[in-house]
């Protein structure tokens, strides 16, 4: 399951994990059920009128991308050895702790850069079988703008500074 499919971060993890040959459990706001769809997502969640952990039950891995409460709901729908990503790296600091309590594995948002890992990146983008969605260009000068974009969430995919 992909916490936030449709963002920056969650609409590369959707492409990702089919690409790898997952079933993926998405969890959105219901206006972006399409686009998350046509990522490849088998399954949707609109977060504002469902709840996840009630729908989505023995996840093997939930990919999340909000932290705060979510960590608590997410071991929720975990199967026991299941493993929760938390990325938000400043509400997950118990992440490990809860998983490790709930019998599952609870991982911290930690970048290591892997060589052969950017190079697979790098072939899936080239390839097309991995797309960027770029909801917003701004340029150098918008760079203001582009920040209140960001702060005002629930962007579909990515925001680009363009270079002129």
């Amino acid at each position: 399951m992909i916490h936030a499919a449709s963002g920056g971060v969650g609409h590369y993890g959707v492409q990702f994990a089919k690409h790898f040959g997952a079933e993926v459990w998405a969890t959105a706001s219901g206006s972006k059920e399409d686009f998350v769809k046509e990522l490849g997502a088998d399954h949707f969640i609109d977060y504002k009128t469902q709840k996840f952990e009630e729908e989505a039950q023995n996840m093997e891995l939930v990919f999340d991308l909000i932290g705060g409460d979510y960590i608590d709901r997410s071991l929720k729908s975990l199967k026991k050895g299941g493993i929760l990503i938390s990325i938000p790296t400043a509400t997950n600091a118990e992440v490990e702790e809860k998983a490790d309590k709930a019998g599952c594995v609870g991982v911290r948002f930690r970048l290591k850069n892997e060589k052969g890992d950017m190079e697979t990146i790098a072939h899936l983008l080239k390839t097309g079988e991995v797309k960027p969605f770029i909801s917003k260009r701004f340029t150098l000068d918008e760079i203001r703008e582009a920040h209140k974009e960001l702060e005002r969430g629930h962007t579909k995919g990515k925001i680009v500074i363009m270079m002129e």
